[in-house]
């Protein structure tokens, strides 16, 4: 998805600069606000989201659920520390998870 919303915005730069029907000055409104959404989806660092609950909640089967794969370790270890979990969940769209046991 990340990938595609690069082409995407490369090529409305491109169609732009070669248009020959909108005058500059309209061309450089469009511009500018086509770089404001690149950079507010693409240039923006990742996402982050935290899920806090109790051990054996569904936290990580939460976090496995939302993303569509299994990206969280599930199942109760009572051993564990609560110390955050981070998870990195896709290189395509960064979105960085912490799961969180109190």
């Amino acid at each position: 998805m990340y990938e595609q919303l690069n082409e995407l915005f490369d090529l409305i730069d491109k169609e732009l600069k070669n248009s020959n029907i909108l005058p500059d000055a309209i061309k450089k409104l469009i511009w500018v606000e086509i770089s404001k959404l690149k950079s507010f989806t693409i240039d923006a660092r990742p996402a982050r989201i935290a899920v806090i609950g109790r051990r054996g909640s569904g936290k990580s089967s939460l976090i496995n659920a939302m993303f569509g794969k299994p990206e969280a370790e599930v199942g109760v270890n009572l051993q564990i520390k609560p110390a955050p979990h981070f998870h990195n969940i896709s290189a395509h769209f960064p979105v960085q998870c912490a799961t969180i046991a109190n």
